[in-house]
């Protein structure tokens, strides 16, 4: 024999539960590998082997383990940018 369906004993319960949007992201807050690379627009292993040869952005190891996580900020980003950033000179310019 099916079961009977309940009904709801007050309005409250009929009313779906909303869900807090997530709060945005502030500029110091800090981005996974994945969306730091995203974020430069280069491939992920590329994020990786400049931070383990040097010269990529600085980044920041949450715990001494060997395979502990990175996280980088968007700072650190954005200066890698300017430091990666070079003027245009003109051909004739550069005899």
């Amino acid at each position: 024999m099916p079961h009977a369906q309940r009904l709801p004993d007050s309005p409250a319960e009929t009313t779906p539960t909303l869900v807090q949007p997530a709060p945005p992201i502030t500029p110091c807050a800090t981005l996974t590998t994945a969306e730091a690379a995203n974020y430069l627009g280069i491939a992920l292993s590329s994020l990786g082997r400049l931070r383990m040869i040097g010269g990529g952005p600085d980044y920041v190891k949450l715990s001494d383990s060997p395979r502990g996580r990175v996280v980088y900020t968007r700072e650190a980003l954005q200066e890698f940018l300017r430091r990666r950033t070079r003027v245009s000179v003109p051909a004739s310019s550069a005899t």
